[in-house]
Protein backbone atom coordinates (compact mmCIF):
# COMPACT_ATOMS: atom_id res chain seq x y z
CA UNK A 1 0.00 0.00 0.00
CA UNK A 2 3.01 2.08 0.68
CA UNK A 3 3.82 1.76 -2.55
CA UNK A 4 0.92 2.45 -4.36
CA UNK A 5 0.42 5.35 -2.70
CA UNK A 6 3.65 6.98 -3.27
CA UNK A 7 3.23 5.80 -7.00
CA UNK A 8 -0.20 7.80 -7.21
CA UNK A 9 1.82 10.71 -5.11
CA UNK A 10 4.29 11.12 -8.10
CA UNK A 11 1.70 10.29 -10.50
CA UNK A 12 -0.38 13.61 -9.22
CA UNK A 13 2.57 15.75 -9.42
CA UNK A 14 3.26 14.37 -13.41
CA UNK A 15 -0.33 15.56 -13.75
CA UNK A 16 0.26 18.91 -12.57
CA UNK A 17 3.15 19.05 -14.52
CA UNK A 18 1.91 17.68 -17.77
CA UNK A 19 -1.91 19.14 -17.64
CA UNK A 20 -1.62 22.64 -19.43
CA UNK A 21 -2.45 25.89 -17.12
CA UNK A 22 -4.88 28.15 -18.62
CA UNK A 23 -6.81 31.32 -16.70
CA UNK A 24 -9.99 31.26 -17.65
CA UNK A 25 -11.80 28.85 -20.04
CA UNK A 26 -13.36 29.68 -23.48
CA UNK A 27 -17.66 29.48 -22.56
CA UNK A 28 -20.32 29.99 -25.27
CA UNK A 29 -21.80 33.41 -23.94
CA UNK A 30 -24.31 32.92 -27.06
CA UNK A 31 -22.71 35.73 -28.71
CA UNK A 32 -19.94 36.28 -30.96
CA UNK A 33 -18.05 39.44 -32.78
CA UNK A 34 -17.14 40.16 -36.24
CA UNK A 35 -14.86 42.60 -37.28
CA UNK A 36 -14.91 43.48 -41.34
CA UNK A 37 -11.64 45.32 -42.59
CA UNK A 38 -11.08 46.67 -46.10
CA UNK A 39 -7.99 48.85 -47.53
CA UNK A 40 -7.43 52.15 -45.48
CA UNK A 41 -9.50 54.94 -46.60
CA UNK A 42 -12.59 52.76 -48.20
CA UNK A 43 -15.37 54.78 -48.62
CA UNK A 44 -18.46 53.85 -46.08
CA UNK A 45 -20.50 53.13 -49.09
CA UNK A 46 -18.02 50.61 -50.32
CA UNK A 47 -17.68 48.88 -46.50
CA UNK A 48 -21.38 48.69 -46.74
CA UNK A 49 -21.81 46.46 -49.70
CA UNK A 50 -19.61 44.13 -48.32
CA UNK A 51 -21.36 44.21 -44.90
CA UNK A 52 -24.17 43.21 -46.33
CA UNK A 53 -23.18 40.31 -47.58
CA UNK A 54 -21.35 39.01 -44.65
CA UNK A 55 -24.41 39.67 -42.59
CA UNK A 56 -26.43 37.32 -45.38
CA UNK A 57 -23.86 34.52 -45.00
CA UNK A 58 -23.95 35.31 -41.13
CA UNK A 59 -28.19 35.07 -41.30
CA UNK A 60 -28.06 32.17 -43.60
CA UNK A 61 -25.87 30.56 -41.10
CA UNK A 62 -27.93 27.32 -39.07
CA UNK A 63 -27.68 28.87 -34.99
CA UNK A 64 -27.89 32.26 -35.52
CA UNK A 65 -30.55 33.86 -34.48
CA UNK A 66 -29.88 37.55 -35.18
CA UNK A 67 -26.98 39.84 -36.65
CA UNK A 68 -26.26 43.47 -35.73
CA UNK A 69 -23.90 45.43 -37.75
CA UNK A 70 -21.76 48.52 -36.85
CA UNK A 71 -20.48 49.90 -39.89
CA UNK A 72 -17.60 52.63 -39.45
CA UNK A 73 -16.75 51.32 -36.00
CA UNK A 74 -13.99 49.52 -35.12
CA UNK A 75 -14.52 47.95 -32.06
CA UNK A 76 -11.25 46.10 -31.14
CA UNK A 77 -9.00 49.36 -31.40
CA UNK A 78 -12.35 51.48 -29.93
CA UNK A 79 -12.13 54.19 -32.86
CA UNK A 80 -14.15 55.12 -35.72
CA UNK A 81 -13.20 53.59 -39.16
CA UNK A 82 -15.17 53.94 -42.21
CA UNK A 83 -13.01 50.78 -43.61
CA UNK A 84 -14.37 48.89 -40.95
CA UNK A 85 -17.31 47.16 -39.72
CA UNK A 86 -18.24 45.37 -36.60
CA UNK A 87 -20.92 42.53 -36.41
CA UNK A 88 -22.63 41.29 -33.49
CA UNK A 89 -23.98 37.63 -33.96
CA UNK A 90 -26.77 36.83 -31.30
CA UNK A 91 -26.89 32.85 -31.18
CA UNK A 92 -29.90 30.71 -30.86
CA UNK A 93 -30.83 29.59 -27.05
CA UNK A 94 -28.39 26.94 -26.05
CA UNK A 95 -31.31 24.26 -25.55
CA UNK A 96 -31.39 24.36 -29.84
CA UNK A 97 -27.86 23.93 -30.10
CA UNK A 98 -26.98 20.41 -28.25
CA UNK A 99 -24.58 19.28 -31.23
CA UNK A 100 -20.92 20.39 -31.60
CA UNK A 101 -20.84 21.79 -34.60
CA UNK A 102 -23.51 24.34 -33.24
CA UNK A 103 -21.53 25.24 -30.12
CA UNK A 104 -19.99 28.81 -30.38
CA UNK A 105 -16.25 27.15 -31.25
CA UNK A 106 -18.15 25.32 -34.11
CA UNK A 107 -19.66 28.71 -35.55
CA UNK A 108 -16.67 30.48 -35.60
CA UNK A 109 -15.33 27.23 -37.54
CA UNK A 110 -17.34 27.29 -40.09
CA UNK A 111 -17.60 30.87 -40.80
CA UNK A 112 -14.31 31.89 -40.65
CA UNK A 113 -14.09 28.82 -43.59
CA UNK A 114 -17.31 30.36 -45.54
CA UNK A 115 -16.17 34.08 -45.75
CA UNK A 116 -12.85 33.02 -46.81
CA UNK A 117 -14.38 31.52 -49.45
CA UNK A 118 -16.76 33.80 -50.60
CA UNK A 119 -15.45 37.15 -49.44
CA UNK A 120 -12.35 38.14 -51.48
CA UNK A 121 -12.37 42.33 -51.06
CA UNK A 122 -12.45 42.20 -46.96
CA UNK A 123 -10.88 40.52 -44.47
CA UNK A 124 -13.75 38.75 -42.14
CA UNK A 125 -12.36 37.75 -38.47
CA UNK A 126 -14.73 36.23 -35.36
CA UNK A 127 -14.04 36.28 -32.23
CA UNK A 128 -15.95 35.09 -28.92
CA UNK A 129 -16.59 37.72 -26.25
CA UNK A 130 -14.00 37.78 -23.30
CA UNK A 131 -14.56 35.66 -21.03
CA UNK A 132 -14.12 38.53 -18.22
CA UNK A 133 -16.54 41.24 -19.50
CA UNK A 134 -14.68 44.75 -19.85
CA UNK A 135 -11.48 43.74 -19.64
CA UNK A 136 -10.94 43.09 -23.21
CA UNK A 137 -12.75 43.58 -26.56
CA UNK A 138 -12.65 40.27 -27.95
CA UNK A 139 -11.44 36.94 -25.93
CA UNK A 140 -8.04 35.90 -26.94
CA UNK A 141 -4.47 36.94 -25.61
CA UNK A 142 -3.76 40.57 -25.73
CA UNK A 143 -0.64 42.74 -25.68
CA UNK A 144 0.80 46.52 -26.61
CA UNK A 145 4.34 46.74 -28.26
CA UNK A 146 5.83 49.87 -27.20
CA UNK A 147 7.62 52.38 -29.14
CA UNK A 148 10.68 53.06 -26.30
CA UNK A 149 12.84 55.67 -28.31
CA UNK A 150 10.49 57.00 -30.36
CA UNK A 151 11.20 55.57 -33.73
CA UNK A 152 9.43 56.70 -36.96
CA UNK A 153 6.13 55.08 -37.20
CA UNK A 154 6.78 53.28 -40.30
CA UNK A 155 9.07 51.41 -38.85
CA UNK A 156 7.73 50.68 -35.92
CA UNK A 157 4.77 49.14 -37.64
CA UNK A 158 7.18 47.54 -39.56
CA UNK A 159 8.67 45.80 -36.60
CA UNK A 160 5.34 44.88 -35.50
CA UNK A 161 4.28 43.36 -38.26
CA UNK A 162 7.20 40.67 -38.80
CA UNK A 163 6.50 39.91 -35.13
CA UNK A 164 3.12 39.15 -35.59
CA UNK A 165 4.24 37.24 -38.91
CA UNK A 166 6.67 35.10 -36.50
CA UNK A 167 3.72 34.67 -34.15
CA UNK A 168 2.25 33.08 -36.97
CA UNK A 169 4.33 30.70 -37.38
CA UNK A 170 4.52 28.92 -34.50
CA UNK A 171 2.16 25.94 -33.78
CA UNK A 172 0.99 27.54 -30.21
CA UNK A 173 -0.56 30.66 -31.81
CA UNK A 174 -3.88 29.87 -33.89
CA UNK A 175 -4.30 33.49 -35.09
CA UNK A 176 -2.64 37.09 -34.23
CA UNK A 177 -3.08 40.16 -35.56
CA UNK A 178 -2.97 44.31 -35.32
CA UNK A 179 -5.54 46.74 -36.43
CA UNK A 180 -2.91 49.08 -36.37
CA UNK A 181 -1.85 50.59 -39.88
CA UNK A 182 -0.25 53.78 -41.18
CA UNK A 183 -1.35 54.28 -44.59
CA UNK A 184 -4.46 55.86 -44.32
CA UNK A 185 -4.99 58.57 -46.94
CA UNK A 186 -4.87 61.64 -45.12
CA UNK A 187 -4.36 65.48 -45.98
CA UNK A 188 -1.28 67.21 -44.25
CA UNK A 189 -2.19 71.74 -43.71
CA UNK A 190 1.13 72.93 -44.80
CA UNK A 191 1.37 76.59 -43.37
CA UNK A 192 4.16 79.29 -44.45
CA UNK A 193 5.33 81.20 -41.44
CA UNK A 194 7.14 84.01 -43.54
CA UNK A 195 4.04 85.24 -44.81
CA UNK A 196 2.14 84.55 -41.56
CA UNK A 197 4.90 86.85 -40.40
CA UNK A 198 5.10 89.32 -43.51
CA UNK A 199 1.03 89.43 -43.53
CA UNK A 200 1.14 90.59 -40.20
CA UNK A 201 -0.97 87.49 -38.71
CA UNK A 202 -0.63 85.85 -35.30
CA UNK A 203 0.11 82.46 -36.15
CA UNK A 204 -2.20 81.26 -32.92
CA UNK A 205 -5.16 83.09 -35.17
CA UNK A 206 -4.35 80.84 -37.89
CA UNK A 207 -4.55 77.62 -35.80
CA UNK A 208 -7.72 79.07 -33.90
CA UNK A 209 -9.70 79.14 -37.24
CA UNK A 210 -8.23 75.75 -38.59
CA UNK A 211 -9.41 74.20 -35.49
CA UNK A 212 -12.81 75.94 -35.31
CA UNK A 213 -14.02 75.32 -38.92
CA UNK A 214 -12.65 72.53 -39.82
CA UNK A 215 -12.91 70.72 -36.28
CA UNK A 216 -14.60 71.92 -32.96
CA UNK A 217 -14.20 74.97 -30.94
CA UNK A 218 -15.69 74.57 -27.25
CA UNK A 219 -17.42 77.72 -25.83
CA UNK A 220 -19.39 77.45 -22.94
CA UNK A 221 -22.36 75.36 -21.09
CA UNK A 222 -26.36 76.75 -21.12
CA UNK A 223 -28.97 75.29 -18.88
CA UNK A 224 -32.50 74.65 -20.71
CA UNK A 225 -35.12 72.63 -19.52
CA UNK A 226 -33.45 71.10 -16.64
CA UNK A 227 -30.33 69.87 -18.77
CA UNK A 228 -26.90 71.08 -19.36
CA UNK A 229 -25.87 71.36 -22.75
CA UNK A 230 -22.82 72.22 -24.50
CA UNK A 231 -22.07 74.93 -27.17
CA UNK A 232 -19.06 74.13 -29.86
CA UNK A 233 -18.04 76.13 -33.23
CA UNK A 234 -17.59 74.61 -36.61
CA UNK A 235 -18.13 75.17 -39.98
CA UNK A 236 -21.28 73.73 -41.59
CA UNK A 237 -21.07 70.79 -43.80
CA UNK A 238 -21.03 72.48 -47.11
CA UNK A 239 -18.04 74.65 -45.98
CA UNK A 240 -15.85 71.75 -44.92
CA UNK A 241 -16.19 68.75 -47.11
CA UNK A 242 -13.64 69.94 -49.78
CA UNK A 243 -10.06 70.61 -49.38
CA UNK A 244 -10.15 73.35 -51.28
CA UNK A 245 -13.10 75.00 -49.06
CA UNK A 246 -10.17 76.08 -47.51
CA UNK A 247 -10.01 79.11 -49.56
CA UNK A 248 -13.39 79.97 -47.98
CA UNK A 249 -11.61 81.22 -44.56
CA UNK A 250 -10.57 84.38 -43.72
CA UNK A 251 -8.28 85.70 -40.83
CA UNK A 252 -7.76 89.10 -39.52
CA UNK A 253 -4.24 90.44 -38.92
CA UNK A 254 -2.84 93.54 -36.83
CA UNK A 255 -4.23 95.77 -39.09
CA UNK A 256 -7.91 94.79 -38.76
CA UNK A 257 -7.33 93.11 -43.08
CA UNK A 258 -9.41 89.68 -43.53
CA UNK A 259 -6.39 87.15 -45.62
CA UNK A 260 -7.86 84.11 -46.92
CA UNK A 261 -6.21 81.70 -45.14
CA UNK A 262 -5.46 79.74 -48.41
CA UNK A 263 -2.63 82.50 -48.91
CA UNK A 264 -0.93 80.99 -46.00
CA UNK A 265 -1.95 77.52 -45.48
CA UNK A 266 -1.34 74.83 -48.69
CA UNK A 267 -2.86 71.01 -48.87
CA UNK A 268 -0.52 68.05 -49.22
CA UNK A 269 -1.71 64.44 -49.87
CA UNK A 270 -0.09 61.99 -47.02
CA UNK A 271 -0.79 59.00 -45.48
CA UNK A 272 -0.69 58.21 -41.63
CA UNK A 273 -2.48 56.40 -38.81
CA UNK A 274 -6.06 56.64 -38.40
CA UNK A 275 -5.46 56.79 -34.53
CA UNK A 276 -2.01 56.76 -32.01
CA UNK A 277 -2.41 55.16 -28.86
CA UNK A 278 0.33 55.15 -25.92
CA UNK A 279 0.61 52.17 -23.09
CA UNK A 280 2.28 53.04 -20.27
CA UNK A 281 2.92 56.38 -21.95
CA UNK A 282 4.91 55.01 -24.65
CA UNK A 283 3.70 54.91 -28.36
CA UNK A 284 2.11 51.67 -28.60
CA UNK A 285 0.78 49.10 -31.80
CA UNK A 286 -2.13 46.72 -29.95
CA UNK A 287 -1.62 42.74 -30.76
CA UNK A 288 -4.49 40.20 -30.33
CA UNK A 289 -4.77 36.89 -30.90
CA UNK A 290 -6.24 33.43 -30.12
CA UNK A 291 -3.42 30.46 -28.97
CA UNK A 292 -3.84 27.05 -30.92
CA UNK A 293 -7.10 25.47 -29.38
CA UNK A 294 -7.40 22.99 -31.92
CA UNK A 295 -3.49 21.65 -31.10
CA UNK A 296 -4.34 21.59 -27.57
CA UNK A 297 -2.39 24.51 -26.50
CA UNK A 298 -3.55 26.76 -23.57
CA UNK A 299 -3.67 30.52 -23.30
CA UNK A 300 -0.69 30.23 -21.10
CA UNK A 301 1.29 28.37 -23.74
CA UNK A 302 0.94 31.75 -25.96
CA UNK A 303 2.09 33.98 -23.61
CA UNK A 304 5.36 31.57 -23.29
CA UNK A 305 5.72 31.91 -26.97
CA UNK A 306 5.07 36.05 -27.20
CA UNK A 307 7.79 36.20 -24.31
CA UNK A 308 10.39 33.46 -26.49
CA UNK A 309 9.85 35.41 -29.54
CA UNK A 310 10.15 39.16 -27.90
CA UNK A 311 13.50 37.69 -26.26
CA UNK A 312 14.46 36.60 -29.82
CA UNK A 313 13.28 38.93 -32.34
CA UNK A 314 12.64 42.35 -30.83
CA UNK A 315 14.99 45.00 -30.72
CA UNK A 316 15.98 46.62 -27.98
CA UNK A 317 14.16 49.75 -28.45
CA UNK A 318 10.78 48.10 -28.64
CA UNK A 319 9.35 46.44 -25.88
CA UNK A 320 5.78 45.12 -25.10
CA UNK A 321 3.40 44.78 -22.01
CA UNK A 322 0.51 42.80 -21.38
CA UNK A 323 -3.08 44.14 -20.99
CA UNK A 324 -6.33 42.92 -20.82
CA UNK A 325 -7.35 39.66 -19.51
CA UNK A 326 -4.07 38.67 -20.12
CA UNK A 327 -2.46 41.25 -18.17
CA UNK A 328 -4.69 38.96 -15.20
CA UNK A 329 -3.11 35.84 -16.33
CA UNK A 330 -0.15 37.01 -15.82
CA UNK A 331 0.02 38.27 -12.54
CA UNK A 332 -2.07 35.91 -11.25
CA UNK A 333 0.90 33.59 -11.96
CA UNK A 334 1.49 30.94 -10.17
CA UNK A 335 -0.66 31.82 -7.12
CA UNK A 336 -2.61 28.47 -7.16
CA UNK A 337 0.20 26.83 -5.56
CA UNK A 338 0.03 29.26 -2.55
CA UNK A 339 -3.73 28.97 -2.37
CA UNK A 340 -2.77 25.01 -2.39
CA UNK A 341 -0.77 25.44 0.12
CA UNK A 342 -2.55 27.75 2.58
CA UNK A 343 -5.48 25.59 2.25
CA UNK A 344 -3.38 22.47 3.52
CA UNK A 345 -1.91 24.28 6.24
CA UNK A 346 -5.43 25.69 7.47
CA UNK A 347 -6.63 22.42 7.30
CA UNK A 348 -3.99 20.58 9.20
CA UNK A 349 -4.18 23.42 11.93
CA UNK A 350 -7.78 23.08 12.45
CA UNK A 351 -7.65 19.28 12.33
CA UNK A 352 -5.12 19.87 14.81
CA UNK A 353 -7.18 21.80 17.10
CA UNK A 354 -9.72 19.62 16.94
CA UNK A 355 -7.77 16.07 17.32
CA UNK A 356 -5.47 18.06 19.80
CA UNK A 357 -2.74 16.03 18.25
CA UNK A 358 -0.05 16.55 15.21
CA UNK A 359 0.14 12.92 13.90
CA UNK A 360 -4.11 12.23 13.54
CA UNK A 361 -4.29 14.90 10.81
CA UNK A 362 -1.59 13.94 9.10
CA UNK A 363 -3.49 10.64 8.42
CA UNK A 364 -6.42 12.17 7.65
CA UNK A 365 -4.96 14.10 4.72
CA UNK A 366 -3.29 11.39 2.97
CA UNK A 367 -5.49 10.82 1.28
CA UNK A 368 -5.46 14.41 -0.25
CA UNK A 369 -2.91 13.43 -3.45
CA UNK A 370 -4.94 10.09 -4.72
CA UNK A 371 -7.93 12.53 -4.76
CA UNK A 372 -6.18 15.55 -6.61
CA UNK A 373 -4.56 13.26 -9.08
CA UNK A 374 -8.61 11.85 -9.68
CA UNK A 375 -9.77 15.16 -10.37
CA UNK A 376 -6.37 16.49 -12.58
CA UNK A 377 -6.89 12.76 -14.23
CA UNK A 378 -10.41 13.04 -15.31
CA UNK A 379 -9.51 16.66 -16.94
CA UNK A 380 -6.70 15.35 -18.93
CA UNK A 381 -9.30 12.73 -20.05
CA UNK A 382 -11.74 15.38 -21.20
CA UNK A 383 -9.61 17.53 -22.88
CA UNK A 384 -9.71 20.28 -20.50
CA UNK A 385 -6.84 22.58 -18.81
CA UNK A 386 -6.29 23.57 -14.90
CA UNK A 387 -7.45 26.97 -14.90
CA UNK A 388 -9.12 28.82 -12.41
CA UNK A 389 -12.12 26.65 -12.42
CA UNK A 390 -10.37 23.50 -11.86
CA UNK A 391 -8.28 25.28 -9.10
CA UNK A 392 -11.12 26.13 -7.32
CA UNK A 393 -12.36 22.95 -7.55
CA UNK A 394 -9.05 21.21 -6.16
CA UNK A 395 -8.98 23.65 -3.08
CA UNK A 396 -12.62 22.73 -2.48
CA UNK A 397 -11.38 18.81 -3.19
CA UNK A 398 -9.13 19.16 -0.18
CA UNK A 399 -11.81 20.17 2.03
CA UNK A 400 -14.28 17.42 0.83
CA UNK A 401 -11.49 14.83 1.01
CA UNK A 402 -10.33 16.04 4.65
CA UNK A 403 -14.25 15.59 5.73
CA UNK A 404 -14.50 12.07 4.33
CA UNK A 405 -11.25 10.88 5.85
CA UNK A 406 -12.36 12.52 9.12
CA UNK A 407 -15.36 9.99 9.46
CA UNK A 408 -13.20 6.79 8.45
CA UNK A 409 -10.41 7.81 11.05
CA UNK A 410 -12.32 9.09 14.08
CA UNK A 411 -14.08 5.39 14.08
CA UNK A 412 -10.33 3.62 13.84
CA UNK A 413 -9.44 6.18 16.62
CA UNK A 414 -12.50 5.29 19.04
CA UNK A 415 -11.61 1.43 18.85
CA UNK A 416 -8.50 1.72 19.45
CA UNK A 417 -8.51 4.31 22.37
CA UNK A 418 -11.28 1.39 23.56
CA UNK A 419 -8.44 -1.01 24.32
CA UNK A 420 -8.31 -2.64 20.48
CA UNK A 421 -5.57 -3.54 18.84
CA UNK A 422 -4.33 -0.61 16.09
CA UNK A 423 -4.29 -2.93 13.04
CA UNK A 424 -7.08 -4.76 14.54
CA UNK A 425 -8.81 -1.03 14.38
CA UNK A 426 -7.99 -0.33 10.99
CA UNK A 427 -9.51 -4.09 10.03
CA UNK A 428 -12.62 -3.43 11.44
CA UNK A 429 -13.34 0.19 10.25
CA UNK A 430 -12.52 -1.12 6.73
CA UNK A 431 -15.37 -3.54 7.06
CA UNK A 432 -17.80 -0.88 9.14
CA UNK A 433 -16.86 1.23 5.52
CA UNK A 434 -17.84 -1.45 3.14
CA UNK A 435 -20.64 -2.20 5.24
CA UNK A 436 -22.03 1.53 4.74
CA UNK A 437 -21.13 1.82 1.36
CA UNK A 438 -23.26 -1.44 0.64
Amino acid sequence: MGLAYLVLLFAAYGAFKVLPTGFLPNEDQGTLIASISMQPGTTLHNVEEVAQKVVKIFKETEGVADVIAINGYNMIASSMDSSTVTIFLILEDWSERKSVALSSEGIIKKLTLETKEKIKEAGVRIFSPPSIPGLSAVGGFEFKLQNLNAIPLEDFEKIAREFIDTLKADQRIMMAYTMFNANYPQLYIDIDRDKVFSLRLNLSDVFSVLQTYLGSYYVNDFNKFGKTYRVFMQADDTYRTNSKDISKFFVKNNKDEMIPLSTVASIKNTVGANSITHFNAYQSIAINGVHNIREGYSSADAITAIEEIAEASLPSNVGYAYSGITLQEKEAGSAAIFIFILSLVMVFLFLSAQYESWMTPMIIMLPIPVVLFGALGSNMLAGLLNDTYTQIGLVLLIGMSAKNAILIVEFAKELHETGVDLVESAIQEHRYCVCVLY
